[in-house]
């Protein structure tokens, strides 16, 4: 009986994540640019993580991001085998969506994470052996052991230091392979101060998570979380303390920070963009003319002398007098275009008290993954948030519509695998380009 009930519990996830693995291989193999797709960025991540694992210290190869992602793909391609690295990031990401969305209702994590499985968008994203996918990836399993550590708490009324501390270090993993995935994992403090708060003004009743909490527990919680991750972080940066001291990890770190200022710094003018693209597929590009340029002087030798020449390091907008519109057809699914509205009705449902308390930490997480909607357009931003918009939908459906809400999902899956279908078969294109 007990083996029963533990595959009544277990064979759901075990049908979506076969689907999903089919879908994977499938869209792997028959999608544009076949084999390894082509991507300028991830040739240095590959040759830079290669050269790291042979000792060079990460502040002298792509010092402008943390060095833990390269470290992996670089093993991976010196095993010659990198497409392990990326199908491991992927059914992870898959397994920890489905426990985290399933801590919620089961049929919101069925239908949401077969939406996920067959948006080509995310998809392709977990082609390139780009930083992103283990930022992600990692970032999830950290929120899974958090949300499990809740879990714990509210029902056994004791809540496991090492949970938390396990959460940490995945959490310092995932922002030592790209700063981005701090947007999600920015969850986790926020929800402990949140406790904190609720706990100073009921005065000493946390119904949250059970009555047994005090501030200090949490403010010790908040701390465990916080000096591992960091730990965790700052590890990753050991080969620059060998070489250069101690000091120079911090360094190292304030030039990516001052990288981010001036080539991947907050811009609302392309967060309009990018939300132009999550809101209906659509992006309106406008070159008005504007050359930016940066020069910088760098120490080169010329002729057994050092000498400073000037280099051009960034250049935006060369582009002169151009209109471009792209219209996407095959990557993204048919209900792309339901994504934000749900977003915004679930929004509202949060701020007038009808969500519990794990539905309102989902759209918590939501919108604060949203945040990379600022650095731009760019697939790889909007794998750190589409998922959870993936999962706002298929509640909203389920709980507003109810049994009519089932069939309304299966409808839209099935459309969206034939959209991707009918994309990989080359019957529909993958986009449209219109240059006025």
């Amino acid at each position: 009986m007990m083996i029963n009930g533990t595959l009544r519990r277990v064979w759901p996830f075990l049908v979506v994540f076969s689907i999903s693995a089919v879908v994977f291989w499938c869209f792997s193999y028959l999608a544009p640019y076949s084999g390894v797709p082509y991507y300028g960025d991830q040739e240095i991540y590959i040759k830079c993580g290669e050269q790291l694992l042979k000792g060079l210290p990460p502040l002298s190869c792509n010092p402008e991001h943390p060095p833990l992602g390269k470290y992996l793909i670089g093993f991976f391609s010196l095993a010659q085998i990198p497409w392990v690295l990326n199908l491991i990031f992927y059914f992870t990401s898959i397994f920890a969506l489905y426990y985290i969305f399933n801590q919620v209702s089961r049929y919101a994590a069925i239908y949401s994470v077969l939406l996920i499985s067959t948006d080509s968008l995310v998809l392709n994203v977990f082609r390139h052996y780009l930083l992103d996918p283990s930022a992600f990836a990692m970032a999830l399993l950290s929120l899974s052991l958090f949300i499990f550590w809740i879990r714990k708490g509210a029902v056994k009324q004791k809540r496991s230091a090492w949970i938390l501390g396990f959460s940490g270090l995945l959490a310092g993993m995932s922002l030592a392979s790209k700063w981005q995935s701090l947007f999600l994992l920015l969850i986790v403090p926020a929800y402990l101060v949140s406790e904190l708060v609720y706990l100073h003004f009921s005065r000493g009743s946390l119904k949250w998570v059970g009555s047994v909490f005090t501030q200090k527990d949490i403010i010790c919680d908040l701390m465990l979380f916080l000096v591992i991750s960091l730990l965790s972080y700052f590890s990753t940066f050991v080969m620059d303390a060998v070489h250069y001291g101690f000091f120079e990890i911090f360094n190292h770190n304030l030039m990516m920070i001052s990288y981010m200022g001036y080539r991947h710094s907050f811009s609302f003018p392309l967060a309009i963009i990018a939300f132009l693209k999550l809101a209906g597929r659509v992006e309106y590009w406008f070159y008005p003319g504007n050359i930016s340029v940066l020069i910088s002087l760098s120490k080169s030798v010329i002729n057994s002398s050092v000498v400073s020449v000037p280099i051009m390091v960034n250049s935006t907008f060369t582009w002169l007098g151009k209109h471009y519109l792209i219209i996407y057809v095959g990557l993204g699914g048919v209900s792309w275009y339901l994504l934000m509205p749900s977003y915004f009705i679930y929004l509202w449902r949060g701020l007038v008290g009808k969500l519990d308390k794990f539905r309102f930490l989902m759209l918590a997480l939501t919108s604060l993954s949203l945040i990379n909607l600022l650095y731009g357009e760019f697939d790889w931003y909007y794998i750190y948030f589409v998922p959870f918009l993936y999962f706002l939908f298929s509640d909203s459906i389920l709980t507003s519509i109810k049994n009519r809400g089932k069939f309304i999902l299966a409808v839209l899956i099935a459309g969206q695998a034939l959209q991707l279908s009918l994309a990989l078969a080359g019957i529909i294109p993958w986009y449209i380009v219109k240059v006025i």
